[in-house]
């Protein structure tokens, strides 16, 4: 119908699935019906954890554990220390900026490069849904996404998520 959802709409809304809480990403993790009465595909979403100030290791662990990080317990905790400094300034915490702070306390030893981009094209002015077309490679592979946003590093960053995700089925 071309109506857009308002983000925080129950059940249908973009953030209804998302999750930061220590406690509550905790309870989710264990069983999800906890603070999920359905299933997010049920309405065409996803459930999302993000590293906020209020979110604690188990939450953290669960965003790591997707990219393949397996920190040390002495590690994960030095790793929300860093993240949770950072959000309690008032700023956010992408997941790039979680995976840049877990690459320093892991010293990069554990982190390997899965993609490599390959080239990216904005389109963004007046009057202008900002898109972004993105390349990526993977193992001598290429793979391409396009997403629009509210600027033009948000459209950038959706399409290599969307990439991403297509691509852990890999």
């Amino acid at each position: 119908m071309g109506v857009i959802v308002q983000p925080n709409k129950a059940i249908i809304g973009e953030n209804a699935f998302g999750h930061e809480s220590g406690i509550h990403t905790h309870g989710i993790i264990n069983n999800p019906l906890t603070y999920e009465p359905i299933s997010p595909e049920l309405v065409g979403r996803k459930r999302w954890l993000q590293a906020g100030k209020h979110a604690g290791t188990h939450g953290i662990r669960a965003i790591l554990k997707d990219f393949g990080i397996d920190p040390t317990e002495n590690q994960l905790h030095e790793i929300v220390d860093k993240q949770k400094s950072i959000a309690d300034q008032g700023k956010s915490i992408t997941t790039s900026e979680l995976l840049s702070i877990a690459g320093e306390v892991l010293d990069n030893s554990t982190l390997e490069e899965k993609f490599r981009l390959h080239d990216f094209h904005i389109v963004t002015g007046m009057n202008i849904v900002p898109t972004a077309v993105v390349r990526l490679d993977k193992d001598g592979k290429h793979f391409i996404a396009s997403e629009i946003g509210v600027g033009p590093v948000d459209a950038a960053l959706k399409a290599i998520q969307k990439i991403a995700c297509r691509c852990r089925k890999c």
